[in-house]
């Protein structure tokens, strides 16, 4: 006669309870590495958006004839060309650590007059520039190439980013 069946001894569960664990694992890596792609992305268009509204100050101001002269524009801030601002724009600071903004925040930095992007998902991040430790790009409206003192053509003025980097 057969004797009933008394359920799964403790080695079994603790083997099943083992593979969920490793599995979860797996996918918890996985969902961050998309969530670091995703934020990749977005910054990489929000950049493509600002680089977009700077030519099309350039190319207002060219039409216009309002004036050749960029001065005004050099150093400003590059979120005054979007129609409506990045999500997670904190606004402009002068002396704001970066360490009390939350991560996935834009912010203008009057001092140096670099628009700054701080990461959310960093563990990709690596740069090769700026203050060691700090996980943060940096863009600001200057000159294309080498200009005189003076008079800053309106058509030189590029979106420059000021804070090399890899992200993988």
């Amino acid at each position: 006669m057969r004797r009933p069946m008394a359920g799964i001894s403790r080695l079994e569960f603790f083997v099943v309870v083992l593979l969920f664990a490793l599995l979860a694992g797996a996918f918890l890596q996985v969902i961050r590495h998309y969530q670091e792609q995703a934020e990749r992305m977005a910054v990489d268009i929000t950049v493509v958006r600002i680089k977009t509204g700077l030519l099309h100050q350039i190319a207002d101001r060219l039409v216009r004839q309002t004036g050749r002269d960029g001065s005004d524009l050099l150093g400003s801030n590059p979120v005054a060309f979007l129609a409506q601002p990045p999500q997670g724009y904190m606004g402009e600071y002068k002396d704001m650590p970066a360490d009390l903004l939350p991560g996935g925040s834009w912010y203008f930095d009057q001092k140096t007059r670099e628009l700054a992007y701080k990461l959310n998902h960093a563990s990709g991040f690596q740069a090769r520039s700026g203050p060691p430790g700090r996980q943060e790009i940096r863009w600001r409206v200057g000159v294309r190439g080498e200009m005189p003192a003076g008079h800053i053509p309106v058509e030189s003025l590029v979106l420059l980013q000021t804070v090399d980097y890899d992200w993988f």
